[in-house]
């Protein structure tokens, strides 16, 4: 009896043990998020720069040396999407030997467990302990966990079909998130500042605004379009609100500056002279009267 009891404290001591070695390991597990976000964005930056390098090519009267900049843009671009599938790589490769290391671990806690159950006198047979905790096992790696709380937009492979590592499965999108791309004229642009706040409506909520701030300033003219036109990213500063959805309609009001009490006119309106001032026709009792500025 005393043999058993040192016998059975011997084993629970081992379980705790590799308890304890399975629960390290697991902390060392590699996240494939960022990796995977960066090797997309490396993926979409490639070829952006790439439909950029042939549309400055089919623009015959485009400079030599501005093709030549879109090509080198994007054979940097290349590179950058190699670098970002080698650092994707290296993460599946050490989720793999970190996996491995937990699965030997998890067979020797499960085998640990059952010495301890089978000196307590439970009468389970160890190996079909071992059977079922291995089935468990592989039905839990067949489960797929998406990184955020989102709506599946689309499915990208199909029930029985065979991948590979990297490959999409489904494309997600979170609802409550996004941010706004507007575009800005060339006049306007040097006016426009990062962190400047911007007010936003919707198409699709007339009734409500949201505001925003300046992200990003694409420094690229927006090919396709007759007028000089640059993409400005603003960030939002709340969730979008119910019924918007990513690809919906904006209207984005940049706020450059700020003057009380004072009315705001369009361009059109006003030619200033070369002193400064400038003449606008007001209406006034029915009569339109001619106020210098």
């Amino acid at each position: 009896q005393a043999a058993l009891a040192q016998q059975l404290s011997e084993a629970e001591l081992a379980a705790a043990s590799s308890e304890a070695l399975v629960g390290s390991t697991q902390a060392q597990y590699p996240l494939l998020t960022s990796a995977e976000i960066n090797l997309q964005l490396a993926r979409e930056a490639e070829a952006r720069a790439e439909t950029a390098y042939h549309n400055a090519l089919d623009r015959p009267w485009e400079p030599p040396d501005v093709a030549e900049a879109y090509r080198l843009e994007w054979q940097h671009m290349i590179a950058s999407r190699q670098i970002a599938e080698a650092e994707y790589n290296a993460v599946l490769n050490q989720r793999w030997a970190v996996g491995q290391q937990v699965e030997a671990q998890q067979t020797e806690l499960a085998q640990a467990n059952l010495t301890v159950d089978y000196l307590r006198g439970v009468g389970v047979d160890p190996l079909l302990e071992i059977a079922v905790a291995q089935a468990q096992a592989d039905l839990d790696a067949t489960v797929l966990r998406a990184p955020f709380a989102g709506v599946v937009l689309e499915v990208l492979a199909t029930a029985g079909e065979a991948v590979g590592p990297g490959t999409n499965l489904v494309l997600l999108a979170d609802p409550g998130q996004g941010e706004v791309r507007t575009t800005v004229i060339e006049e306007d642009l040097a006016d426009v500042e990062l962190g400047q706040t911007a007010e936003l409506f919707f198409d699709a909520r007339p009734d409500l605004a949201i505001r925003g701030r300046v992200d990003r300033l694409v420094p690229q003219r927006v090919t396709g379009e007759a007028r000089p036109l640059y993409h400005v990213y603003i960030a939002l500063d709340e969730a979008l609100p119910a019924g918007v959805y990513p690809g919906m309609t904006v209207d984005a009001s940049i706020i450059i500056a700020a003057e009380p009490d004072t009315i705001r006119l369009p361009r059109t309106l006003v030619r200033p002279r070369s002193d400064g001032t400038a003449t606008v026709t007001l209406w006034q009792n029915g009569q339109q009267l001619e106020q210098e500025i």
